[in-house]
């Protein structure tokens, strides 16, 4: 079980340094890549508990990480992970109410997804 935790951490810890990065990053988006107001509900499917992001690659990544939670995970290690995904999925949301922010959530949200696919294999999760 510690192996797991260890996985985990480095995975949270290599999300919250891309989240950082890109929300950090010099470069704004440009006013043609900026997403239309309404286009967020539509184009993403909500995570499973229905807190969508808004940036599908986001709410992809919460609805599959929340799935292997609930699904996959034993109840040991579960509720440590869901205080960090729910620290996540808050994060992600924040950062996702700003132009800059949400220009870089697509990128770490990959990200996240990658290193969760590594991370989570064990339990047999699948992203």
């Amino acid at each position: 079980m510690t192996n797991y935790k260890l996985a985990f951490l480095l995975a949270a810890s290599l999300v919250c340094g891309s989240l950082a990065t890109a929300a950090c990053s010099s470069g704004g988006a440009s006013a043609g890549s900026e997403p239309k107001a309404g286009a967020a509900t539509t184009t993403t499917t909500a995570a499973a508990s229905g807190d969508s992001i808004g940036v599908a690659e986001c709410d992809q990544y919460l609805a599959a990480y929340e799935t292997c939670l609930k699904d996959k995970v034993p109840a040991a290690a579960r509720d440590m992970m869901k205080t960090s995904f729910e620290n996540t999925r808050a994060s992600w949301r924040q950062a996702a109410a700003t132009p800059e922010g949400r220009a870089g959530l697509a990128t770490a949200c990959k990200t996240a997804r990658d290193a969760a696919r590594q991370a989570m294999s064990s339990y047999g999760c699948q992203f």
